[in-house]
C-alpha cells in the first residue's frame, strides 16, 4: 500500500484479541468488496489467507509448463540422496495401501503406451550410462580368479546342456536383445545403489 501516494490510515475498530481482529477483518474486506481485482486485499484476511481468483490464476499459470532448465534443477534437487525417500523402505501398510487403491485400476491405451515409452527411455539412458562407465575397466585379479574357477568347476553335463541350448536357439531379434540390456541395467543399477548406501552409511 505504501508504494500509492494517496492513501490514509483509519482505525476502524479496537480490538483485544487477535481472533477479533482476523474476524472483523474478513468481515470489513466482504463489506466492502475489495478483494482484487475490485481492490487492493489479495486475500480474504484474517490468519486464512484464502488468496482472490486472480492470485490464484497467477499461482496456476506460474507452475504451468516450466522450461528444460526448471525441470532439469527440479530433477536434480530431488534425484539421488537429495531425495526424502532414499534409502528407506516403503511400510508393509502402505504398501498394501497402494494395492488396493490400484486394485480394478484399467489404463487407457494412450497411457500404456506413454507409460512404456518413459520406461523404456528411463532405462535404456541407464544402461548406456553403465555401458560408457565400463568400458576399458579390466576386473581385479581376484574377480578373474573366480570367475575361472567357476567356469573350471563347471560339470560336463552343464556344459553339454549349454552347448545344445546355445546350438538349437533362435536368432536373439534386436527387441530381446534391448529387453537383456535393460534387464542388466536394472540389475547393475540396483548393485550401485546399494553400494552408495553402504558409503553414506560409513559416514
Amino acid at each position: 500500500m505504501r508504494k500509492y501516494d494517496d492513501w490514509w490510515i483509519t482505525n476502524l475498530h479496537v480490538c483485544r484479541f487477535r481472533s477479533d481482529a482476523n474476524r472483523l477483518e474478513i468481515e470489513e474486506i466482504e463489506k466492502h468488496k475489495s478483494i482484487s481485482p475490485n481492490g487492493y486485499n489479495l486475500t480474504s484476511g484474517g490468519d486464512a489467507n484464502k488468496p482472490s481468483e486472480e492470485t490464484r490464476k497467477k499461482l496456476v499459470d506460474s507452475h504451468r509448463n516450466p522450461s528444460a532448465e526448471t525441470r532439469a534443477k527440479l530433477s536434480a534437487a530431488h534425484t539421488g540422496v537429495k531425495n526424502h525417500n532414499y534409502g528407506k523402505e516403503m511400510h508393509v501398510k502402505t504398501r498394501a495401501a497402494l494395492l488396493a487403491a490400484n486394485i480394478g485400476r484399467k489404463l487407457t491405451d494412450e497411457h500404456k503406451v506413454k507409460i512404456g515409452i518413459s520406461s523404456k527411455q528411463r532405462w535404456s539412458s541407464i544402461a548406456a550410462k553403465l555401458l560408457a562407465a565400463n568400458i576399458g575397466r579390466k576386473p581385479s585379479v581376484k574377480k578373474r580368479a573366480k570367475l575361472s574357477a567357476a567356469a573350471n568347476n563347471m560339470s560336463d553335463i552343464h556344459r553339454t546342456r549349454l552347448s545344445d541350448a546355445g546350438k538349437n536357439r533362435a536368432p536373439i531379434s534386436d527387441i530381446t536383445r534391448n529387453k537383456i540390456k535393460i534387464a542388466q541395467a536394472k540389475r547393475r543399477y540396483k548393485e550401485y545403489q546399494q553400494k552408495i548406501q553402504e558409503l553414506e552409511d560409513t559416514k
